[in-house]
């Protein structure tokens, strides 16, 4: 063995050993060279601080152009004359809305395998992803060959953090004609980028993670990403850990890693979280399951969601009742609407919900522009602070803190949380909540009959088809005669249910319901009766005669939405939904002040064993004191 190769192999057995090696990417240079090179870099102090700075800290846009050493170096010469000298070699330093991202999360036996390497690229040809993350690639030296096999002419930005051996590696691949990367921090555990979204001009922050599973490495790595992400004050999508992060429900599954043993274990392993930040700019994100491959992992996909339901039904938002305009058109509208002999409050609602609509639109659609635009006419008289300017300045300040009192209000109704009664939070707050709760309660895709639909016109047919059978099923158990006492109502509780309906009794019902609910198809909430009581007045009254003396409700007052509310999360089946109904406002009045008519006569009908639709009763413990009972014969050997 000559002595140049007796040289490279003790090069090469010192690369091995030397985890800061897996920082450096190679492009095309024959191994001789490579060994020959970093066995200069790494003797020497002065090598030693550049290799620091390799380590895995923060680089920025300046340093990430920075090269590694394509030839001999001599390790005296310092950093800074190392950097110069290095800086147009052909080596490749780490760098490093359609689909966000996709995690296809750990590979068997690593990228090193041709079906690997095609199953990622299958992915990236099929889903398009603007973003993603590799783990587990078990490549120490990720060459250029490699990276065009898997994101192809996609995917041209990457990061990587090499593996030890055959244990780890971490590899991040993005589109660069989507993001502009700025800043990578490289650690053993985790990629991060952070950069420019081109098309918004917004920051974001995309970190892979692959924590460690030996209990001793946890402490160490989970201080390390913590420090990192306390950092971030941008949105951030992070591949891997659950620290102070929004995991979304997953569709399509919930698992997503099996043993492939003769007995089964499923275990959700992988997941993409997002922070509130994130959420705020991709507010229509979704987390999919994609279909298992030759990995006993599933990959998982974060996707913007653009389902078209069809169109969204009308809702009226309180802050339209604040504005001057809005009241001095509408009383006007209410004043000259005609109110023919056979017109009712129905059809007089329904030529004010137009209106309403028209006004709420485009005074909607102005606000995110005013506010821009008294923002920077703040902005512009500060710099000009000087007599009467300071007045002004006030003034638009006071406008813009009115307009953003709007927004709030809007999302406050859109939130919908009901432990907060008054908007003491920003309007960033309940939009998160906003956001979250459609994200929550979003049909994404329904298993029917077997198969996964995701049509939305399959799923709305599907729907309707369960539900008329399910409520029209002929009932299977046969009552017989019972001889029973049933409870009565005396002459006194009789009256006061069967007398004809006073003004006072019927303002108390719209006066005690909650401002912020929208019932059903009209949109008014009870916001809206409260605030024209005065001109709406009499005709609500005409519409409770009506209902007294012809003992029926006009056209369209029984109309309502059905809407399905999740039972749990990570639905599959129609079944695992509950409906409920949504009445008009109308309705919604009507309904009310017949139940507060029978408060009266509650306690002389309803006995102690009744348990649903009560004050201060769950329907739940019916089942409670069912199994209880149950339990108690097991106990006592009493087979059932």
């Amino acid at each position: 063995m000559t002595q140049e190769e007796m040289l490279l192999e003790a090069a090469q057995t010192e690369i091995m050993n030397l985890r800061n090696l897996e920082r450096v990417l190679v492009r095309d240079e024959e191994v001789k060279k490579r060994a020959i090179i970093h066995k200069a870099v790494y003797s020497g102090p002065q090598s030693y601080s550049y290799l620091e700075f390799s380590k895995g800290l923060t680089f920025d846009s300046e340093l990430s152009t920075t090269l590694p050493p394509c030839k001999l170096v001599d390790s005296e010469v310092g950093v800074s004359a190392l950097k110069d000298s290095i800086a147009n070699e052909e080596l490749i330093y780490l760098a490093g809305v359609r689909r966000v991202g996709i995690n296809p999360t750990t590979l068997d036996k690593g990228l090193g395998r041709k079906e690997n390497a095609r199953v990622v690229r299958n992915v990236v040809i099929n889903r398009k992803p603007s973003v993603l993350f590799l783990q587990e690639t078990r490549v120490e030296l990720v060459r250029p060959s490699m990276l065009r096999k898997l994101g192809g002419k996609n995917l041209s930005g990457f990061a990587v953090s090499s593996s030890e051996g055959a244990s780890g590696g971490i590899l991040s691949l993005w589109d660069e004609n989507w993001f502009i990367s700025q800043v990578y921090q490289i650690s053993f555990r985790f990629v991060a980028i952070k950069g420019m979204i081109k098309k918004s001009k917004e920051e974001c922050c995309f970190l892979n993670v692959y924590g460690p599973t030996i209990e001793s490495e946890k402490e160490a790595f989970f201080e390390e990403l913590l420090s990192f992400i306390g950092t971030m004050d941008c949105p951030l999508c992070e591949g891997g850990s659950s620290l102070s992060m929004v995991n979304l429900a997953l569709a399509g599954g919930s698992f997503t890693w099996c043993n492939n043993r003769e007995v089964h274990s499923f275990v959700r392993v992988d997941r993409l979280l997002v922070n509130d930040n994130f959420l705020l700019l991709f507010s229509d994100i979704v987390q999919v399951l994609l279909p298992k491959s030759i990995s006993d992992h599933n990959a998982v996909a974060l996707e913007i969601s653009q389902v078209n339901w069809g169109l969204k039904p009308f809702k009226l938002f309180n802050y339209p009742m604040d504005e001057v305009r809005f009241q001095d058109m509408l009383e006007v509208k209410i004043k000259k609407v005609n109110r023919g002999k056979r017109r009712g409050i129905e059809s007089i609602l329904k030529e004010l919900k137009e209106v309403i609509k028209s006004w709420s639109n485009n005074n909607r659609m102005q606000l995110p522009r005013m506010i821009e635009n008294l923002e920077k006419s703040i902005s512009e008289r500060e710099t000009e602070i000087q007599g009467n300017t300071l007045a002004l300045m006030e003034s638009i300040a006071r406008e813009l803190w009115s307009l953003y009192k709007k927004d709030e209000q809007i999302w406050f109704q859109k939130s919908r949380p009901k432990w907060i009664q008054d908007s003491d939070r920003n309007s960033r707050y309940f939009y998160q909540y906003a956001s979250n709760r459609e994200r929550v309660s979003a049909l994404k895709d329904l298993e029917v009959n077997g198969n996964l639909v995701s049509d939305p016109e399959q799923i709305k047919s599907s729907i309707l088809e369960y539900f008329k059978k399910a409520y029209n099923l002929k009932p299977t158990l046969e009552v017989e005669h019972m001889d029973l006492h049933f409870y009565r109502l005396s002459k006194e509780q009789c009256f006061v249910l069967e007398r004809s309906f006073s003004e006072d009794e019927i303002w108390e019902a719209i006066a005690s319901s909650d401002n912020n609910k929208v019932p059903g198809p009209d949109g008014l909430n009870m916001g809206f009766f409260k605030r024209f009581w005065p001109l709406l007045k009499e005709d609500i009254l005409k519409f409770f005669k009506d209902f007294y003396s012809e003992k029926k409700l006009g056209k369209g007052v029984n109309h309502s939405f059905i809407t399905l509310i999740p039972k749990k999360t990570n639905l599959v089946g129609i079944e695992e939904y509950r409906p409920i109904s949504l009445v008009g406002g109308l309705y919604k009045i009507l309904s009310k002040v017949l139940s507060r008519r029978l408060r009266v006569c509650k306690d002389s009908l309803i006995g102690p064993l009744q348990f649903a639709f009560v004050p201060g009763i769950q329907i739940c413990d019916c089942s409670f004191i069912a199994n209880g009972g149950i339990d108690y014969w097991r106990i006592i050997s009493i087979v059932l």
